[in-house]
């Protein structure tokens, strides 16, 4: 079921790693409501929620969004990224999930399915998620830092790939994948910067909704998105160097290609002129009666090739 299907889902935590489906109602202590902002009925309820402040219903409804965090008390509001794993999606082109806590209150909202919310409501339904909603952002954070990280260690697998089989790459092949390789890291590293400002600031700056415990769990969620940028920008590197690599290695084979031509050219510039010299209609020209007169030149000109080429062989030309 996608979040297309679904206006409003909300939840109520239990303590224990479960959750009970329960109404839509913010004053609920430690509830979840996750919303498809793009729904007339979602957009409404969210209106009519007197707890919400007006800046909070306009980042829960905003239709672009950059990750950002606002703290104020014990409200906070955050802008996410997660990677778009959808079937036929690209990967880059990475999904927003709007988050708005107050006390034990948390509200997310997102307009396409998310493989991080949809795997908390799993983990609810079989008893293995989070005890309060602290517990509840610090596992939606780890779940979008995994797949994101999964998403880089593909992208390592398939540099591993092509620079083994660097010799056998044809250039029609080899350069549109590594420029969309390049082109889903900047999209990607576009929203993770700004993702892990957002978390720093969310550490910085703290908020009466989360307990010592939460910080000290959040400042090893931004180690691992600073962890995660370092990767990034690492296979940035090497795939550029890859394709200087494979540049080079094209030139390497066309300069060989060049130099056996070369030489080629060499034995056969005095071969070309002899015969050509031979080989002219004018009277006066030494053999042409002679019976023996082509096979003397036969025999110059094998003598002449041989002498070039053991030349070449001396001088290490090849």
């Amino acid at each position: 079921m996608t979040n297309k299907s679904i206006t409003i889902n909300s939840v109520q935590l239990t303590g224990n790693g479960a959750a009970v489906s329960c109404e839509h109602d913010l004053t609920l202590p430690q509830s979840w409501h996750h919303i498809n902002y793009t729904q007339a009925k979602a957009k409404k309820w969210l209106k009519s929620q007197h707890d919400m402040t007006a800046m909070a219903f306009e980042h829960l409804i905003a239709t672009d969004t950059r990750p950002k965090a606002f703290v104020d008390g014990d409200e906070v509001i955050l802008s996410l990224r997660g990677m778009n794993l959808n079937h036929g999606a690209s990967p880059e082109d990475m999904i927003s999930i709007r988050v708005w806590i107050k006390g034990d209150c948390m509200v997310t909202s997102c307009n396409r399915n998310s493989r991080s919310i949809s795997y908390l409501k799993e983990a609810l339904k079989a008893g293995k998620g989070a005890k309060n909603i602290s517990d509840l952002l610090l596992d939606l954070l780890d779940q979008l830092a995994n797949f994101t990280g999964q998403f880089i260690d593909e992208l390592e697998d398939l540099l591993d790939f092509e620079e083994d089989n660097i010799s056998v790459n044809d250039y029609e092949r080899f350069h549109p994948k590594m420029n969309k390789m390049r082109r889903q890291m900047a999209f990607v590293k576009r929203y993770l910067s700004p993702q892990r400002e957002a978390l720093d600031r969310l550490y910085r700056n703290k908020s009466g909704a989360f307990n010592e415990s939460f910080y000290e769990q959040l400042y090893l969620q931004i180690d691992k998105f600073l962890f995660i940028l370092e990767n990034l920008d690492l296979v940035k590197e090497r795939a550029l160097s890859l394709q200087e690599q494979y540049l080079a290695f094209i030139g390497h084979q066309q300069n060989s290609r060049l130099y056996v031509l070369a030489i080629i050219s060499a034995v056969f510039l005095p071969l070309t002129f002899l015969s050509g010299l031979m080989g002219m209609n004018v009277g006066g020209l030494p053999g042409t009666e002679a019976t023996y007169a082509f096979w003397l030149v036969s025999g110059v000109c094998v003598v002449l090739t041989v002498l070039l080429l053991f030349w070449f062989k001396r001088k290490k030309w090849f």
